[in-house]
């Protein structure tokens, strides 16, 4: 009885991954890792595959079962108030993503998915050649995500997770000397009391911002004041205004510049100090950082630091192909650079130092 010859068929079942994956790896494309064209050529040596058993029509077939495959965007952004950033993020990628002829899915990681520890779908099944991965993310499912044997681009990172640890490439804008230069613009206009606002733990963004804005103090000679600054872990990490509130209830003076993590911060700091009966920016100035919508149409226009998020989404899509087509390259940290806009919120030379509370007025 004639032996049945293996297929690329067989190899795909075996290990779980599609036949276009394994008709890849045994033809040593670039788009896919050394680990899966390593497991690829043992489950073929196991099985008794050999290159003539298949031929070239077949082949070509697996390889066009899709056009190039997908790419995923991972993330468990839900924040109604950062939705129009994040869609000009997601703009940018998918420009480069369809040029290029890979189809964009999202996954958005739900909480309890998070705690779980599950991965996506597309993920599991092997179903994209790449990962754009954003975020507040923990560090027990950044870790998940690092093991994952597919090239991986992260839209920002843990400060408590090592570049070398992601095992993949880290895209971030410039942040702690833009901060720097605001906090200094602050000082040199007279403040001497100065609060941050924004949790340093959910990523390396917000860390890299608060040691901007520490070197500032440290230069100019003046202390950090703990009570004025909100730093720590929040689950919404200060994006509402009951954060704000909570974390600032206790005070029974005020510093005379808040200096925020980003424009939504900032804007719940605004809403806030004026429900406290202070006045912007002539008894407390306020910074952001992000460009956002918004930044130019509250009042006073916001003081803040300005980047293209449509180009910070095509910057990770086209980092992502690279890695796709370079898989043994070291990895890579980018860095887009910023500019700081300075407007009305931090025009105003503080009065007092520092400033007592007002009776609070409605909104």
């Amino acid at each position: 009885m004639k032996k049945q010859k293996v297929t690329t068929h067989d190899i795909s079942k075996l290990l779980g991954i599609s036949r276009n994956t394994v008709s890849k790896a045994l033809n040593n494309h670039a788009s896919v890792s050394e680990q899966t064209k390593q497991k690829v050529r043992e489950a073929a040596a196991s099985l008794g595959y050999k290159s003539a058993d298949a031929t070239a029509a077949e082949e070509m077939e697996a390889a066009s079962t899709t056009a190039r495959g997908g790419i995923a965007f991972i993330t468990n952004i839900f924040t109604p108030a950062n939705n129009g950033f994040w869609m000009g993020v997601i703009k940018g990628i998918e420009e480069i993503t369809a040029k290029n002829g890979y189809e964009l899915l999202f996954d958005f990681i739900k909480p309890d998915e998070l705690l779980k520890l599950s991965l996506p779908s597309c993920v599991v099944n092997r179903s994209v050649n790449g990962l754009i991965v954003s975020g507040y993310l923990s560090k027990e499912y950044t870790d998940l995500l690092a093991s994952v044997d597919l090239p991986k681009v992260f839209l920002d990172a843990r400060p408590d997770v090592s570049f070398s640890a992601l095992y993949a490439d880290i895209l971030l804008v410039e942040n702690e000397d833009s901060v720097y230069d605001m906090t200094s613009h602050l000082i040199g206009r007279g403040h001497r009391h100065l609060g941050f606002v924004g949790d340093i733990t959910s990523c390396r963004s917000f860390m890299e911002r608060w040691l901007g804005f520490k070197r500032a103090l440290l230069d100019a000679g003046l202390t950090l004041e703990p009570d004025y600054c909100a730093t720590g872990p929040n689950p919404s990490q200060y994006h509402h205004y009951d954060d704000i509130e909570n974390a600032f209830k206790r005070l029974e003076a005020f510093p005379t510049a808040f200096v925020c993590a980003n424009d939504t911060i900032a804007i719940r700091v605004i809403q806030y100090l004026r429900n406290k009966g202070f006045q912007v920016p002539e008894q407390i100035a306020v910074t952001g950082f992000d460009h956002s919508e918004h930044a130019d149409f509250v009042t006073p226009a916001l003081t803040t630091v300005h980047y293209d998020e449509k180009d910070w989404g095509r910057r990770a899509a086209e980092e992502l192909l690279w890695r796709m087509n370079n898989p043994a390259r070291p990895y890579e940290l980018v860095r887009l650079g910023t500019k700081v806009i300075y407007n009305d919120s931090t025009s105003t030379v503080p009065a007092s130092l520092p400033v007592a509370a007002a009776p609070s007025v409605s909104l």
